[in-house]
């Protein structure tokens, strides 16, 4: 369905994944993968990638006790043959409990970190959004120190898209964590990878456009706004090709070209319907459209409430690098790297953590105070507030 849905016969990687394949199997033949996050879509995908390259031994780590059990079901349940040693756990990487365990580890040759605030909408209120300044920013390099003290060869660390020039919390806390990272001083090997939304994943839109059919439900689609997309098994194939192949400091991301392409989210909704075997029929007004379903499905037609963007923190499109950063093209046929020029002071990280715990002292907390911080680190981060916010969007 997803391929489908996308326009794709096969992965957009599939040729630098099949040219690196033999030196991917080389490599984790005799590897111990420990894979943070590794139960959410983007991990599990991951997880799947490293089963059918034959990784030695992989630990699956993550807070969703329910996301863990699936997924093994769904591995063992498969008709994929594997020989991997898998094992799981129900941790929080921030936690003592999993710094406890993976000292316990007699080798860890990659550390692979999934977790991550993803959403937009994470920065509506102050205690979320310190919440995601937590996970992908001080969770992400405490979990690189850990990484050098187990003396792992390559710490990966998952970016995305809205880290390029970003215009939101969320993406301003991953371009963040990957400076941090880059300028730290580390004998262990860092990658990461930027990529597009990526389809059905969990809380996604075309996630949600799943739920709203199976609930009766109109969808909701803002009209102004562009993205990429691409499939979890993609998602997963960008990640381990960065974690194994990519050299230190570079950031794996997608090429552009007729088969990948951003579109709108309109255009994305009629290519969901149209699977779906019905065509939009657009409304301008939220009552309207949810009291139009059944009316509208008798006629193979779903009701789309269709309005401009005026939220928080949204961009009218997306991008995978900026201007000032250096860009390879040529590295691979369908994957472009960046590589990073760290622009901060190695104990900028430490300046940043202290000025943190200053702001969690305080009596009360505000949401400028945070958006402040992270301006010190990134003057050029230009974040609008409209106090409008997607959780008031239907």
């Amino acid at each position: 369905m997803i391929n489908d849905i996308l326009g794709r016969s096969s992965s957009i990687f599939h040729s630098d994944f099949e040219t690196h394949k033999e030196e991917l199997i080389s490599k984790l033949s005799s590897a111990s993968v420990v894979v943070v996050g590794g139960a959410g879509t983007i991990g599990s995908s991951v997880v799947k990638v490293l089963i059918s390259l034959g990784v030695m031994k992989i630990q699956v780590i993550d807070i969703s006790e329910n996301n863990l059990v699936e997924l093994i079901r769904d591995i063992r349940s498969s008709s994929t043959n594997y020989v991997s040693e898998i094992e799981t756990y129900v941790l929080d990487c921030g936690s003592q409990e999993f710094e406890k365990f993976l000292m316990a580890q007699p080798k860890v040759d990659y550390l692979m970190n999934f977790s991550a605030l993803k959403h937009v909408r994470s920065e509506r209120d102050v205690y979320t959004m310190k919440r995601l300044v937590d996970v992908n920013i001080i969770n992400s390099i405490n979990l690189l120190r850990l990484a050098e003290i187990k003396k792992c060869k390559k710490y990966f660390c998952v970016s995305t898209d809205k880290a390029a020039n970003p215009v939101n919390v969320m993406g301003a806390s991953k371009l963040l964590m990957e400076k941090f990272m880059f300028s730290r001083v580390s004998d262990v090997e860092i990658s990461t990878a930027r990529f597009a939304n990526v389809a059905f994943s969990d809380g996604s839109l075309l996630f949600g456009f799943e739920h709203r059919l199976k609930k009766n439900q109109p969808l909701a689609i803002p009209t102004d706004i562009r993205r990429f997309f691409v499939s979890p098994e993609e998602a997963g194939q960008l990640c381990v090709v960065s974690c194994l192949i990519a050299k230190n400091k570079q950031i794996l991301f997608p090429k552009t070209n007729d088969l990948f392409t951003d579109v709108s989210l309109f255009e994305m909704a009629e290519k969901y319907l149209k699977f779906k075997g019905f065509k939009p029929q657009i409304f301008d007004d939220e009552f309207l459209a949810r009291n139009a379903v059944e009316e509208c499905s008798k006629k193979r037609n779903w009701p789309c409430y269709c309005f401009a963007s005026e939220t928080t923190g949204e961009k009218p499109f997306e991008e995978f690098y900026t201007e000032n950063e250096s860009v390879c093209l040529k590295s691979f046929k369908d994957i472009g790297v960046v590589d990073f020029k760290p622009d901060l002071e190695s104990d900028d990280y430490d300046t940043f953590s202290k000025l943190y715990e200053t702001f969690k002292e305080k009596g009360e907390w505000k949401k400028i105070d945070l958006v402040t911080l992270m301006q010190k680190f990134l003057p050029n981060f230009l974040h609008e507030e409209k106090n409008i916010y997607l959780d008031q969007k239907m």
